[in-house]
C-alpha cells in the first residue's frame, strides 16, 4: 500500500468516525461521542502525515508530533489553531480509554466540547490540505 493509499484510508476512516460521532450524538451516548471525536482527530492528523510521507508513532496522541513535523517541513500554520489541536488531541486521548471502558461517564457538556474539538480539527485540516495539495 502506498502512502497516498494510506492517506486515503486514514481520511476515509476519519470521515466514518466523524459520522459515527454524529450518530452517537443523536443517541445521546456522551462517552461514545468522546471516543469518536478522539478517533476522528487522530485519523485526520495521521492522514496528513501520510500525505507528507511521514511515519508516525503508533500511539493515539500525536498532536505534539504533528506540530514538530510541520515545523521540520517548514509548513506554515496558524499557531493558535495548532495550540487548540494539541490540546484537543491530548485531552481526548486522556479521556478515550475511561470513556470506552465506562470508568468515567462524561456529561453532555463534555461531549459538546469534544464534538466541537473534532469539528475544529476537521476544518483546520481541510484548510491545510488545500495548501499542501496546491504545491
Amino acid at each position: 500500500m502506498t502512502n497516498a493509499e494510506r492517506k486515503d484510508y486514514y481520511f476515509t476512516s476519519a470521515q466514518k468516525e466523524y459520522e459515527a460521532m454524529q450518530k452517537e450524538w443523536e443517541n445521546r451516548d456522551w462517552n461514545r461521542v468522546i471516543r469518536k471525536a478522539q478517533e476522528t482527530i487522530e485519523l485526520l492528523l495521521k492522514g496528513v502525515l501520510k500525505l507528507m510521507n511521514v511515519e508516525f508513532p503508533k500511539e493515539h496522541e500525536i498532536g505534539e508530533y504533528f506540530e514538530k513535523i510541520l515545523i521540520l517541513k517548514k509548513i506554515d500554520y496558524d499557531e493558535v489553531g495548532m495550540k487548540r489541536i494539541k490540546e484537543a488531541s491530548k485531552d481526548l486521548t486522556d479521556k478515550r480509554a475511561p470513556a470506552y471502558y465506562g470508568e468515567v461517564f462524561y456529561s453532555q457538556e463534555e461531549a459538546i466540547e469534544a464534538k466541537q474539538q473534532a469539528e475544529f480539527v476537521r476544518e483546520f485540516i481541510k484548510e491545510l490540505m488545500k495548501r499542501l495539495e496546491s504545491k
